[in-house]
Parts: structure tokens; sequence; C-alpha cells
């Protein structure tokens, strides 16, 4: 079996073989989606996409990003979006990691963290630059615009790594090692994909084709 065939069983057992009317399996039923696994998920079926141009898995890749809003972007019950979040802007209220236990310090315990919200955004972005749509790449940007200042202290010096689903208080007093760093990166990819599309148009055929080739 070749390396592809080999990856794609490992994402066959993840997240279930594919049909038309797939949906992502859950990895448990108190823990139906996780958003660091996720992240890498979404990455995956798109790696899987550009190695084998079988747009099964950009579906799946599409799929799963639904999936993982419709559920880590609500509240644990399900009963309503978090804050002002609506389908069109599914992250306005941030996204819950999708841990087992109700929200806490804890590391069984749900909330929001700030790294796992980076992957998040990262896997956007990628969507994005794969799909050529652009509306991934853009709620990443409404999800730094949603958390960014939530995650941060009032005297804006330090950050949280772990905040409430609601984002109204910090669940740990401290900081992630590298969140500073990780968002600094993760926001400078979202603004310059986001440049780059609204200037795509204006482009010269051969600087689309370069830029393309380099994704």
């Amino acid at each position: 079996m070749d390396k592809i065939s080999k990856f794609e069983q490992v994402m066959d057992h993840v997240y279930g073989k594919y049909s038309t009317s797939w949906k992502p399996k859950p990895f448990k039923k108190s823990q139906p989606r996780y958003l660091w696994t996720d992240a890498f998920g979404v990455c995956n079926y798109l790696t899987l996409f550009k190695e084998t141009k079988n747009q099964n898995f950009l579906k799946q890749a599409s799929i799963l990003i639904d999936e993982v809003h419709n559920i880590l972007g609500k509240s644990r019950d399900g009963s309503k979006r978090l804050s002002n979040s609506t389908d069109e802007h599914p992250l306005n209220g941030g996204l819950r990691i999708g841990k087992p236990e109700n929200e806490g310090a804890g590391m069984s315990a749900d909330g929001q963290y700030f790294h796992y919200i980076t992957k998040w955004m990262f896997a956007l972005n990628r969507m994005t630059l794969i799909s050529k749509e652009i509306k991934y790449n853009k709620w990443g940007i409404e999800l730094v615009q949603a958390i960014h200042w939530k995650f941060c202290s009032a005297n804006k010096q330090r950050m949280f790594w772990k905040m409430s689903i609601d984002l109204s208080k910090p669940l740990v007093n401290s900081e992630g090692g590298l969140d500073t760093y990780d968002g600094l990166t993760m926001y400078l990819i979202l603004q310059n994909t986001q440049k780059v599309f609204d200037n795509f148009e204006g482009m010269k055929e051969e600087e689309k084709k370069e830029w393309e080739e380099k994704v």
C-alpha cells in the first residue's frame, strides 16, 4: 500500500469513509468534535486533495469545517450559537475546544484555548488557499476580531491561555508560552492572504501563476 492510500485509510478510520451523505463521525458521544484534532483533520483532507485532485477530499474538508462551527461554535447543549454569532458569521463568539467536561481550569474541562483557536485559523486559511474561496480566510479574521482582546489582560500587557466558553473571564491566570508569537504569526498570515485575494483580479497572469505555485 502506498503512502497516500495509508493516509486515506487513517482518515477513514478517524472520520469515516466518504459517501454522498458523509459527515465526520464523532470521536465520542460526550465529545463529538475536538478543535485541535479537527484543525489537523481539515489540513489532512486538503493535503489529500492537493496530492490526488480528488474533489471528495475538498468536500470533506468543507463539511468538517461546517460541523466544527455548528458544534463547537455553540453552547455545550447545542441550543444557541456563542455570543452574537450567526450562520453567516459563525465565529463571532469564538470556538469551544470540545473537552468532555463542563468548563473549568482542568485539562479535561471545556472552554476556549488560544492555541487551539489559532490552529483553527490556520486550517481556515489553508482552506481558502486551496479552494480559492475567500470566505474561510474572512472567517479566520472574524475569529481574530472576536477573541483577541478577550484573551488579553485589562492592562493589555499579557494574555490568558484559557477563557470561559462565553469569553467573559479567564479560567487560568497563566499565559501560554508561545501564544503571543503564535497569534502574531497567524494574524499576519490571515492579513496577507486577504490582501492577495483583494488584489488578485488586478494581478498580471504571471504574478497569479507565481503566487499559486507558492501555495
